[in-house]
């Protein structure tokens, strides 16, 4: 009797951690944007942001007090794909090359195009795909909004993004809200300032 009291929570928490829950569906689904403004924004291609993350290399134990020192400046990009029909794809971040390297822009863009031809990103809209997949934006004048489901803990929770349209090639992200699974926890919003350029297919 006592195994089994103790089986039935271990059990528990590991089929509860083998499945990944999907926060803020609700709110999601509330976000109807119009498309009567979609022609102002690109889709024959993508944006991207490139920015720089410091990449350690000799790997030290945690929690051993040692810093690793052996690190490189690395340019990264993030993808954002839009749609047609209002929906739309953030892609994860892709490695270039050193910072400073000539060709680090076009290792990281390589990178990403084949992410969006393996896995049929250009026509993905088209498909039926779990709520998280895809995210939805709507454009008004010239203010983007972008709603989408980001990953965190092996959980998908929403994030809205708000920005700002410069031309039909490029746009600023000014401002990032993240939701959480709790009602306890309120949304976290922090201005950031991103500047995604078209790169066409």
């Amino acid at each position: 009797m006592i195994n089994r009291i103790i089986i039935i929570p271990i059990v528990s928490f590991l089929l509860t951690s083998c499945f990944s829950t999907t926060f803020n569906k609700r709110k999601f689904k509330k976000f109807n944007p119009p498309q009567s403004q979609n022609k102002l924004i690109k889709k024959n291609g993508y944006y991207f942001y490139e920015t720089e993350v410091q990449r350690y290399y000799n790997w030290v134990p945690n929690g051993s007090g040692a810093n690793p020192t052996d690190s490189i400046l690395t340019k990264i990009i993030r993808g954002i794909l839009f749609y047609d029909n209002s929906k739309v794809y953030v892609t994860n971040y892709f490695d270039g090359l050193k910072y400073d390297d000539k060709k680090s822009l076009e290792i990281a863009q390589k990178k990403l195009e084949k992410r969006i031809y393996e896995f049929g990103l250009k026509t993905i809209d088209k498909e039926k795909t779990h709520i998280s997949t895809l995210g939805k934006y709507a454009i008004h004048n010239d203010t983007i909004t972008i709603q989408y489901f980001r990953f965190s803990s092996g959980d998908r929770y929403l994030t809205e993004l708000k920005g700002t349209l410069k031309e039909n090639e490029s746009f600023n992200l000014f401002q990032k809200i993240d939701f959480y699974g709790s009602l306890f926890e309120k949304p976290k919003s922090k201005m950031i300032n991103m500047d995604y350029t078209f790169k066409e297919y």
